[in-house]
């Protein structure tokens, strides 16, 4: 199986929808061994 983690958040560590998504992923893996995850970091530019 395979998992595209789009990680959309603020930057830093402080993001609680990263903070999310990263539990969600990690709670994935531990059901699925074979689990192949490819992240995906989006940057917000401000004009």
């Amino acid at each position: 199986m395979k998992l595209l983690h789009v990680d959309a958040g603020i930057p830093g560590e402080s993001s609680v929808s990263r903070q999310l998504s990263a539990a969600l992923v990690a709670r994935l893996r531990q059901g699925r061994p074979g689990l192949a995850v490819s992240q995906r970091r989006v940057r917000w530019l401000h004009a």
